[in-house]
């Protein structure tokens, strides 16, 4: 055996790693450092390592009671103070906050208290919207519609049924929601402006029929409810309301905010980044966007309710149309999608323009007109949202940084379980070798059984039969257009076949959704990446993390959840450490590099822990670094006892990962086999090449031979800037 460096060995079947692979595969964060850092970037002062506990933490931590851990342990980490103290800083907001919100109670005349009142009622409105247009991405302009179901409906039961005005606040807030169900359930069918125009025509169905009630029962259009009275006293005076008001304010603003820092929060701004993504982690995209549209309902028929008291009078004026678009002016001015700070910033200016330009609604107008295109041109995001990516907000952390932290130092938290050391996981470049795979070894994790796809005319899928042996490695081949990636549609739920069966893992799934699919163990990668790129990349693995607490404890910010995020943080961060990306933890995953968005969908989809994994074209657009790391990123995911079925046109992939291979064209299979097998076939050589290559070399025309052609005068030409060519072989 001659000396010198021997060619890398192919970890599945012991080959020597094709030319695409000779480079080295993804550098290592210790190999690649991250960008210089500062105060204003995500995650700053979280050292890679871990963090460590200081020596007077010890003394520190058993004083304090087991409740609190979770958010006073990471307030003792000196090194972190500036950016990691969530706890300190967030108690001393919300004082300021409760302080401000108290002291006009007491300092503000009768009048204005009034004003603030309408204003806090505006902002429990825009909290509702924002869980539904800024985390879901699901726009509606009926929402006034809701306002005045629960204002008529909580009027209604007090003043003519005798219930007591106390109860008229949680009438509003239920019947609120069950008409946002009714409506929602139709319209989310709907995407886009279709839902806007559904939504509008809802609004004015009710402010019609409201109206025309004036003339036909007058009694139920116009309605004076009486007064709240608790313990025998009346809440009657302005400050009474107001105090009573700010309370519920307060209490929509933990929910909203706790809600969307929790799986919840998560999953929804995953179904508005990519719904075909949301689907493949196991996110029932349609449940979760009809809970985000109940919520906002609910928030605004108690609101209607709660104004009811406010006025003393209820009348379809006060529900015109044209309200619902001020509420979205209001999402849009403060920031949508951020948690509590865009609806905050968003109402108290809307409500400082009123009180400038009090008795001039015409100058009112146009001033809001005019701050909004201010915002969209200068400030896209909102000015909350634009002003919490600058080093000016920087200093307080978000949750997910908090949790992540916790999760790397579970000798801080002992009562926290499931987080676990970094140090402890396994390196990207440790594959093991899989296991030898026989024929048919444990059954089938896949089946498609004569599977036929028509769109109008055009068969796109005839008559497929594919079967993957657990355990395996199998390919999908065939020129554009011949059916590939329909048929790895099929097999996902994207599409559903018109005749034919898909049976994974035994169960016979060809009327499941895509989510459904995900809990009989199927994942997927696509071929246009479906990564949610406004969300962290920290957060695009964690959505496929399943919480094990239930939604209430999340959207009350229990002990138990908390302990729950910090375990699905540190379990998504393992994720990232075993493929070499926690370099890009806190990063957004739309400004990553196509390849670390490769690297990172394939993370997400093999955090769902699959049985049977489909991945589209995965070394498409790649660098032969990437396709080499991406090589050995799918070797290790079967080495752990994962089936893959693939789609490449990179036969050097194939041949290097493959132990099947099936060959579509026009839909059919046409060829299965092993890759030699499949290159030898004459149909394949047709559908490729155009014809049929004999197996043995033709013997030379008879004739003199044929001198070489002498090249052109002058200096040897250069190939185009960018371009390479292959060594020559030697000899």
């Amino acid at each position: 055996m001659s000396g010198g460096p021997q060619p890398p060995v192919n970890p599945t079947h012991g080959n020597p790693v094709p030319d695409y692979a000779q480079t080295q595969p993804p550098a290592t964060p210790q190999a690649q450092q991250p960008p210089p850092v500062g105060p204003s970037t995500p995650g700053f002062g979280i050292k890679p390592s871990g963090v460590q506990p200081a020596a007077k933490d010890q003394d520190a931590r058993s004083r304090r009671s087991r409740k609190h851990t979770a958010w006073t342990d990471v307030t003792q980490i000196e090194e972190e103070d500036r950016v990691l103290t969530p706890s300190r800083r967030r108690a001393i907001l919300t004082l300021l906050g409760l302080a401000g919100g108290i002291g006009l109670g007491f300092t503000v005349d009768q009048y204005y208290l009034r004003r603030f009142l309408i204003a806090l009622l505006a902002l429990i409105v825009a909290c509702g919207m924002n869980v539904l247009v800024g985390h879901t991405g699901q726009v509606s302009l009926g929402h006034i519609a809701l306002y005045a179901v629960g204002g008529y409906s909580a009027a209604w039961a007090t003043t003519y049924w005798g219930v007591p005005p106390i109860l008229g606040l949680p009438i509003g807030a239920i019947v609120g929601g069950l008409a946002g169900l009714a409506v929602g359930a139709p319209a989310l069918r709907l995407r886009g402006a279709y839902l806007a125009l559904a939504t509008l025509a809802f609004g004015l169905i009710v402010y019609n029929v409201t109206d025309s009630m004036r003339q036909t029962n007058p009694d139920l259009a116009t309605v004076t409810p009486p007064t709240i009275t608790i313990s025998g006293i009346e809440i009657a005076a302005d400050q009474q309301l107001y105090f009573f008001g700010l309370i519920f304010a307060i209490l929509t603003l933990w929910i909203t905010r706790s809600l969307t820092w929790s799986s919840i929060g998560r999953r929804l701004m995953a179904v508005r980044d990519s719904e075909d993504g949301a689907a493949s982690v196991g996110i029932s995209v349609y449940r979760y966007k009809l809970g985000a549209f109940f919520f906002s309902a609910v928030t605004a028929g108690m609101a209607g309710a709660m104004y009811n008291y406010v006025d003393q009078l209820v009348n379809p004026s006060t529900y015109d149309t044209v309200q619902s678009i001020r509420y979205l002016f209001v999402l849009v001015i403060g920031g949508l999608g951020t948690a509590i700070s865009g609806p905050f910033v968003g109402a108290g200016l809307i409500f400082a323009l009123q009180l400038l330009a009090e008795g001039y609604q015409q100058a009112e107008n146009l001033a809001l007109a005019f701050v909004l295109l201010l915002v969209v041109w200068f400030l896209p995001r909102g000015i909350a949202g634009t002003l919490g990516e600058t080093r000016f907000i920087r200093w307080l952390p978000r949750p997910y940084e908090t949790y992540t932290v916790l999760s790397r130092s579970p000798g801080r938290l002992p009562v926290l379980e499931g987080a676990r050391p970094l140090s402890h996981q396994p390196a990207y470049t440790e594959i093991r070798q899989p296991r030898p795979l026989p024929p048919q070894a444990g059954g089938y994790v896949l089946i498609v059984e004569n599977a036929v796809k028509r769109f109008g005319g055009i068969t796109a899928v005839d008559n497929v039969n594919i079967r993957v042996p657990q355990g395996g490695i199998h390919a999908l081949m065939g020129p554009n257009g011949s059916g590939k990636t329909t048929t790895l549609d099929l097999i996902a739920g994207s599409q559903f076949p018109d005749s034919g069966r898909i049976i994974i893992n035994g169960a016979d799934v060809t009327a499941w959704p895509a989510h459904k699919r995900e809990k009989a163990g199927l994942a997927r990668t696509f071929q246009n990446i479906q990564l949610f790129k406004e969300l962290p990349v920290i957060w695009n693995v964690a959505s496929a993390i399943p919480p094990r607490v239930g939604m209430a404890k999340q959207i009350f910010h229990t002990p138990g959840a908390v302990k729950d995020e910090i375990r699905i943080h540190g379990d998504a961060l393992a994720m990232l450490e075993e493929w070499d990306l926690t370099y890009l933890t806190f990063r957004k995953a739309g400004v990553c590099s196509y390849g670390q968005q490769k690297m990172i969908e394939l993370a997400r989809a093999a955090a769902t822990k699959p049985d049977l994994l489909l991945v589209d074209e995965p070394s498409t657009g790649l660098n032969p670094m990437w396709i080499a790391g991406m090589v050995q990123a799918l070797a290790k995911i079967n080495a752990q006892g994962t089936t893959l079925l693939l789609i490449e046109h990179h036969q050097a992939v194939i041949g290097d990962l493959a132990h099947q291979v099936t060959v579509l064209d026009q839909g059919r299979v046409i060829a299965e086999g092993t890759l030699d097998e499949v290159r030898r076939d004459p149909h394949v050589q047709m559908v490729y090449l155009g014809e049929v290559h004999n197996q043995q070399p033709t013997a030379p025309p008879p004739g003199p031979p044929q001198q070489p052609t002498a090249p052109p005068p002058g200096p040897p030409q250069q190939p185009p800037p960018g371009m390479t060519y292959p060594a020559s072989p030697a000899g």
